[in-house]
């Protein structure tokens, strides 16, 4: 049995295609009072927008949604703001004879800017799946098993971490996926589990690590938006959360190529393997 990589290629042919042709952001600027757009204002976000794409790299970041969408069919994008500041010994001299240095410690600014993340979908739990638009689900919620030091960067200043221990934590099981392997009901030694809890009607946020709480407030956005952002390759449905991906769409032709394929393999072997004949009745033995 043979499997040619038809569908793989192809996604790689349309997701190089879709690299050469990034789309531009369209941000029109409207004053509320007066209602006249502001292009001037306009363009000012625009570049402040192309700024912090550029932060993040996001010419990689637009590929990793685009790859999450053409072969999953869904993509969630989370877009927040994050600041990560740590506590580094900094080298005040150094003796290269000797091998001495003096270092004093200092905070430094690792991380201090918007970001995008691509949310698995396997991750991403919604209320309603007959609502496709993602703004108007009841609730939302962003599961994610990660390490305690990446844990600890995003959540180690608040109040009750200190008794937020790795591992130690029994996970629900569920069902293996073709893009994921049946969860551990256990964690590892060194990972932990966050929950995030999202409700816009209302504007209740709350984050689990382990199954301790660790902020219940208000969603920390202006708007009481969900921060996220989600489309689809193909829909299903006009009334359906998720799509259609570009490998279930060819799923027929992969099938009929590697059905027809294996045949030419098994005609081509056996031509290679031509049956003799026998004037002697007792050489051929009937199976």
């Amino acid at each position: 049995q043979m499997f040619l990589n038809f569908t793989r290629n192809t996604v790689i042919s349309y997701l190089s295609k879709a690299a050469m042709q990034h789309p531009d952001v369209k941000i029109c600027a409207v004053n509320k009072k007066t209602g006249i757009n502001d292009r001037k204002f306009a363009e000012v976000l625009k570049e402040l927008n192309r700024y912090s794409l550029n932060e993040e790299n996001g010419d990689a970041r637009f590929l990793e949604a685009a790859f999450e969408c053409t072969v999953k069919g869904t993509v969630i994008v989370y877009e927040g703001y994050a600041k990560n500041v740590q506590k580094m010994k900094v080298p005040q001299s150094f003796d290269a004879e000797t091998g001495k240095i003096t270092t004093k410690e200092e905070k430094r600014i690792i991380f201090d800017n918007c970001y995008q993340k691509v949310i698995p979908t396997e991750d991403f739990y919604i209320a309603n799946p007959y609502q496709p638009d993602v703004q108007k689900q009841p609730w939302v919620i962003w599961r994610e098993v990660t390490t305690y030091p990446e844990a600890e960067q995003e959540y180690g200043h608040y109040k009750e971490w200190d008794k937020v221990k790795p591992g130690q934590y029994t996970l629900t099981g569920e069902a293996t996926t073709f893009y994921r392997n049946q969860l551990n009901t256990d964690l590892q030694s060194n990972q932990v589990e966050i929950v995030r809890y999202y409700n816009r009607p209302e504007n209740q946020m709350v984050v689990l690590v382990n199954g301790l709480v660790l902020y219940d407030g208000a969603i920390p956005f202006k708007d009481g938006m969900y921060p996220f952002a989600k489309t689809v390759y193909e829909p299903f449905d006009n009334n359906f959360f998720w799509g259609a991906s570009l490998p279930n769409k060819i799923m027929g032709e992969q099938d009929l190529i590697n059905t027809f394929w294996g045949m030419m393999v098994d005609k081509t072997k056996g031509s290679l393997l031509p049956y003799g004949l026998s004037s002697d009745l007792d050489d051929i033995i009937e199976d």
